[in-house]
């Protein structure tokens, strides 16, 4: 469980990108209606940078921005404290990026909050680690008391929890068995074939596989 006081359990950048990317490769071979794939990640966002996205639809997202000098995520969990509501003015202060840019965020990632993409109205935690930097850092306001450094940040564990506990949850989410060795040869970054369609059961075009793939940036011989 990553919470804001165990950042130093989540891997660097570059390893949570390429997990970013197995996981939404996973999802495209899991289901082929994009409406139901809850991980997805665009390789080539804007001009510099990678897009990452995991939503449930439902009560908890998260964003990630990945570019050559570092990354910044920023998710949301309904069930934290500092959820907001919905009223009017509320929404006007999230929109300002109060509780992000304004308390910490790195300035080089603040052109990323220009987008909605990446905006998506607020967060209830924020996270960022810049080139060079040895560990991940946090908005002051999570290290500021007890049960908010203790709360369990949206996701994170998918991104660093193990095959098994991947499989687990497809098979809670999707209803469907995947092997823990499925989900292994795509963190290891193996090559989705068509030996890999056929595990997975799916018989459409190679060609609509090799276009969502390619837009993830993982590996693939189709």
């Amino acid at each position: 469980m990553i919470t804001a006081s165990r950042l130093g359990q989540l891997p660097s950048p570059v390893a949570l990108r390429l997990r970013w990317q197995a996981l939404a490769a996973l999802n495209v071979l899991l289901t082929e209606a994009d409406d139901f794939r809850d991980v997805c990640f665009t390789q080539r966002w804007i001009k510099g940078a990678a897009l990452g996205v995991i939503d449930n639809q439902q009560d908890a997202n998260l964003r990630g921005v990945f570019t050559a000098r570092g990354a910044i995520l920023r998710g949301y969990d309904e069930s934290s404290p500092l959820a907001w509501s919905g009223a009017s003015a509320e929404l006007e202060l999230v929109d300002r990026e109060t509780l992000d840019r304004k308390l910490g965020a790195p300035r080089e990632f603040h052109r990323f909050f220009e987008f909605p993409e990446f905006r998506f109205l607020g967060s209830t935690y924020c996270i960022w680690r810049v080139a060079g930097d040895t560990a991940w850092s946090t908005i002051p306001m999570l290290l500021g008391s007890v049960a908010l450094q203790r709360l369990p940040l949206a996701f994170l564990d998918r991104l660093t929890g193990t095959a098994e506990f991947v499989a687990s949850w497809v098979r809670e989410y999707f209803d469907r068995d995947v092997a823990p060795d499925a989900v292994s040869r795509l963190f290891d970054g193996q090559a989705i074939d068509a030996a890999t369609l056929r595990r997975f059961g799916r018989s459409e075009d190679r060609s609509v596989v090799r276009t969502m793939i390619a837009q993830i940036g993982y590996p693939c011989d189709l």
